[in-house]
């Protein structure tokens, strides 16, 4: 396999067969991971059932999703979030799209909307996340940030804002004006790719 994708490229090979390099797994055991977890949208969400914790195996594929993931962050714009949000929700698909759970976070930025902190706030579970807007602007107070994107996970691909999305995204506008931080946008994201942005929408104040 080493040598065919130093011949041929990386494209040569099939997604069992790259996973087997990276965890210095054989092919069909590869296989055997992928079809058992779920295909590669779910491996690393399931992974660390598939694999025990100790074994090398995990720890590979393990550093290799982590590395994955700060490259796509280190490849987010370096100037204004603001009129970015397919970069942005690119990014928070790969990083924290979790099939089976819903999880509330924000990027926290400076004055000019540029990236200060990536921070997750509360995790839930399948159908609910008793979110509240407190702990996002107690975090942006903190660390000075003169606005932030809030952005959630919806089980599945609906990325629709339910009527508590849309009830939570008006107390966060309000508790983020009554201390003078931006809110930028709130970010929905479905399954592996799909999302929606509530600014797009018109559902927050210009």
């Amino acid at each position: 396999l080493a040598h065919r994708l130093q011949v041929h490229g990386e494209r040569s090979l099939t997604d069992a067969e790259l996973l087997a390099l990276i965890g210095g797994l054989d092919t069909q055991h590869a296989l055997d991971l992928l079809q058992g977890t779920g295909g590669l949208a779910r491996l690393r969400i399931n992974i660390d059932t598939a694999l025990p914790d100790t074994s090398l195996a995990a720890a590979r594929l393990m550093a290799s999703l982590e590395f994955s993931k700060r490259m796509l962050r280190a490849k987010l714009p370096t100037g204004k979030l603001l009129d970015r949000p397919p970069a942005v929700a690119k990014y928070l698909l790969a990083r924290y799209s979790l099939p089976g759970q819903e999880v509330f976070g924000a990027l926290y930025l400076d004055h000019q909307h540029r990236l200060i902190e990536d921070r997750e706030v509360f995790r839930g579970t399948r159908t609910r996340c008793n979110a509240s807007p407190e702990p996002f602007l107690r975090r942006a107070l903190l660390i000075g940030a003169g606005g932030l994107i809030a952005w959630h996970t919806h089980p599945g691909d609906e990325v629709k804002p339910s009527r508590e999305d849309v009830a939570f995204t008006g107390r966060l506008l309000e508790a983020c004006e009554a201390v003078g931080v931006m809110l930028v946008d709130h970010l929905i994201l479905g399954g592996t790719k799909e999302w929606s942005s509530m600014r797009q929408q018109g559902m927050l104040t210009p």
